[in-house]
């Protein structure tokens, strides 16, 4: 894909200021050094993600209600519900989600692109019909109210909204050279309509690969090997920004160098790009000197 042109009126000039640009005026800049490959992951990363706008389309008053007539934790009675769908057992499933817990088994084949947002509603609609012995009024409802929130695509595009120090520190990559790419376990129906409210966003990226589109999800290696291979990225020359373990040790037994996005907060957790930022410099410029000192070596070879 082409990226496109960023504004002039865009381009950051904190890179000037960046410990990349003061080596670089000291001449520690190697004559031929290529521009890296940083890729990065969406949600929880790139974007943000408010359980607030799906909750205020299914009504506050509605869900408080049913959340203080539940016997169950909402995540644990929720996630069940997805685990406990008809639809085919999948094997070796390490996709988390941010707290670590391992993904159910409909949200997973929705992140494949094996069934669709109507498919998987559908599936719980049936499931919880089939067990009604086992929820009481307050969570069914009140799963099916997260479902048809989540699993709309419309309304989970709508929910996520640009992280600005993420989006700042994208177009500092673009000032100095570097490459962008977008890697990120994303239903395809969703990802239309999110490329459809960020247009200018995603045009900045050399490259995107979804699970939606891939048919793998991370930490399968299979979907690092989708976006090296089509887009011809050496792992060597590459970073992963992703806020997940299991996907950054993915990324780094493939060679790829791993850079945790970290979040600060308990209650409002919020992105540190200052970290990521700060780590990925410190990995540039010790490439940087590597490189220069190979150059010197070519160049002045021992007799």
């Amino acid at each position: 894909m082409t990226r496109k042109n960023i504004p002039s009126e865009l381009v950051p000039k904190s890179f000037l200021y960046t410990p990349l640009y003061i080596a670089a005026s000291l001449g520690l800049y190697p004559e031929r050094l290529s521009s890296s490959h940083i890729i990065f992951d969406l949600g929880g990363v790139l974007l943000n993600l408010s359980s607030w706008s799906m909750a205020r389309h299914v009504g506050l008053f509605k869900m408080l209600c049913c959340m203080l007539r539940l016997r169950h934790k909402p995540r644990d009675l929720f996630f069940k519900a997805l685990d406990d769908v008809d639809l085919p057992a999948i094997h070796n499933n390490n996709v988390c989600d941010e707290s670590g817990r391992a993904a159910p088994k409909a949200m997973l084949h929705w992140f494949l692109g094996a069934v669709t947002c109507e498919e998987v509603r559908h599936a719980v609609d049936r499931f919880v019909d089939n067990n009604q012995q086992q929820y009481n009024r307050a969570e069914k409802t009140f799963i099916r109210s997260v479902v048809c929130s989540i699993f709309d695509p419309v309304l989970f595009a709508q929910s996520a909204s640009i992280n600005k120090e993420g989006l700042r520190f994208v177009l500092d990559c673009i000032a100095q050279g570097h490459k962008v790419y977008i890697l990120s376990n994303w239903d395809a129906e969703s990802f239309y309509y999110l490329k459809l409210r960020f247009p200018e966003i995603f045009e900045l990226f050399d490259g995107i690969v979804i699970s939606g589109h891939a048919g793998a999800a991370k930490p399968d290696p299979a979907i690092f090997y989708c976006l090296l291979d089509n887009y011809d990225i050496d792992p060597d020359n590459a970073v992963f920004i992703d806020d997940q373990d299991e996907n950054l040790k993915s990324a780094e037994l493939l060679g790829i160098h791993p850079i945790k996005c970290p979040k600060h907060g308990r209650f409002f957790p919020r992105t540190d790009f200052s970290a990521v930022r700060t780590s990925f410099e410190s990995w540039y410029i010790e490439r940087m000197l590597k490189e220069h000192q190979e150059q010197r070596r070519r160049r002045y070879p021992a007799f």
